[in-house]
């Protein structure tokens, strides 16, 4: 991945935190489902398309810390 993205460690290790702390905090969308409106599920859904936009597709080019406290 790093030769073929030209991704350094330090920025593979962002995705990995990124990549963990979504897992780990994952059951939390169906508690926001359960009580908080859709609006605030839809705010969701934009956090992880700019997380998408800006690692997978290079589309943006976002820092990943950035990034991070955008999905936080």
């Amino acid at each position: 991945m790093k030769s073929s993205m030209g991704v350094s460690q330090s920025r593979l290790n962002y995705i990995a935190v990124a990549s963990d702390l979504g897992k780990a905090l994952g059951w939390s969308s169906g508690f926001v489902v359960v009580y908080f409106p859709v609006s605030a599920v839809a705010m969701g859904l934009v956090g992880y398309d700019v997380q998408w936009l800006s690692i997978a597709a290079d589309v943006i080019d976002l820092p990943y810390s950035l990034v991070l406290v955008i999905l936080i």
